[in-house]
This record gives structure tokens, C-alpha cells and sequence, in this order.
């Protein structure tokens, strides 16, 4: 059986309570007894969309680190995407502009 742990509108903007209430996520889903095998993130994942909020995320949600041991796909709202500050969340390639899946990816600093 796949195991998909979905979690959405995280909202990060910087502040130390939502990196903390997105970090507790993740220790949550660690902590499961048993296996996730992949996390999607969907919704507004940043609050304002700028670049920094984007880097946070994938400093967080970072794919195969000791944070999140399992893939992480981003679905983001439209409404904080802009393409030059979604990148790191996007695998470095800009975004679409509409809400498709992609890995989340902490190399991207574009």
C-alpha cells in the first residue's frame, strides 16, 4: 500500500511561527508508525510569494534530507506563484503559471 501524506496551505512568511508549525508537520509525519512514501504540499505554501518564503519551504520541505526521508511534490496556488520566486520549490525551471505537481528541490537558486 502507497502512503501519501497531503498537507496544505502552509502559509510560510518568514515568521518563527510558521516555520515552527511546518517544521512540527514534519516531525509529526516522521514519527508515524508507519512509512510515508511521499508528502504532497498543495495550496499557498508561501504567504506573500516572494523568493526567501519559497527558499524557506524548500529548506523545510527539502526532498530525501533528514527533515522529510521522502519525496516531496508541490501543487502551489496560483495566487503566490510568480515565476522567478517559485524556483526552489519547482525544481529551478519557472512555473507554469497553473497548478501542476513537481518535486520540490533545494538546488534551485536561480
Amino acid at each position: 500500500m502507497l502512503v501519501l501524506a497531503h498537507i496544505s496551505d502552509l502559509h510560510l512568511d518568514g515568521s518563527a511561527r510558521a516555520t515552527e508549525r511546518a517544521e512540527r508537520v514534519c516531525e509529526r509525519l516522521r514519527n508515524l508508525p508507519g512509512r510515508v512514501d511521499a508528502l504532497l504540499v498543495t495550496g499557498d505554501i508561501a504567504d506573500h510569494g516572494t523568493e526567501a518564503e519559497y527558499e524557506e519551504a524548500a529548506r523545510i520541505l527539502g526532498p530525501h534530507g533528514p527533515r522529510t526521508p521522502w519525496p516531496v511534490l508541490t501543487c502551489p496556488a496560483t495566487t503566490t506563484v510568480a515565476p522567478r520566486t517559485a524556483r526552489p520549490c519547482s525544481g529551478g525551471r519557472p512555473p507554469t503559471g497553473r497548478s501542476t505537481a513537481s518535486r520540490c528541490s533545494t538546488e534551485a537558486r536561480s
